[in-house]
């Protein structure tokens, strides 16, 4: 059984640009939604603090989240503990008939 994968340029870069909209998106959403739940002298505190916490979500993106997307689809579906019936035959067949 072949096990390579074939990256698709168009669907990673929809990824990428996706990615981008959502952060362009988010940032000022949520620096603003709780800068303005917090005391005037406290705004910038929690506008910097939500940047920090952006920040460190998106290493985690780039160090787990984009792969774990590429991977194919029913190993992600045993992987995140639902899988359907299909990804189920498909692992059980791959773990206990290894090809020959």
């Amino acid at each position: 059984m072949d096990t390579t994968m074939i990256l698709d340029t168009g669907n990673t870069a929809w990824l990428i640009v996706a990615t981008i909209l959502v952060l362009l998106m988010t940032i000022p959403g949520i620096a603003l939604f709780y800068g303005g739940l917090v005391r005037q002298k406290n705004v910038l505190s929690i506008i910097m603090q939500s940047l920090a916490i952006v920040a460190v979500i998106s290493l985690l993106w780039i160090a787990f989240g984009y792969s774990f997307v590429l991977i194919p689809a029913w190993l992600r579906a045993v992987a995140l503990g639902a899988p359907s019936s299909e990804a189920l035959t498909k692992y059980f067949c791959m773990v206990l008939l290894p090809p020959a």
